[in-house]
């Protein structure tokens, strides 16, 4: 039988699962994974819902986050990241900002 891939959530509960140490790393390795296997030019929409997950504690959607913007600014021109975070949700808009 075929494993099921985990939900966003699953995945973030998973990686709180571990020690403090490890969590970062996991979300970051989830979120790599939306990031560069996503449908090309929205690859960011499935990691910006996943960011901004309730279950994310505050500090590691800060880090989110400043990894997807990182991402972003490597394939999209400046503009094109600021219009994709006016998506993100207001109350985590600040975290979304450019370099």
């Amino acid at each position: 039988s075929s494993k099921k891939s985990k939900s966003p959530l699953e995945k973030v509960e998973a990686c709180l699962d571990l020690q403090k140490r490890l969590r970062a790393f996991c979300i970051r390795g989830f979120l790599m994974e939306l990031l560069i296997y996503g449908p090309p030019t929205l690859e960011y929409k499935e990691a910006i819902d996943f960011c901004e997950l309730s279950a994310l504690p505050e500090e590691e959607r800060g880090e989110c986050f400043k990894k997807i913007v990182w991402y972003l600014n490597m394939i999209y021109p400046r503009q094109k990241v600021q219009e994709i975070c006016l998506e993100v949700d207001v109350k985590n808009r600040a975290l979304c900002a450019p370099n």
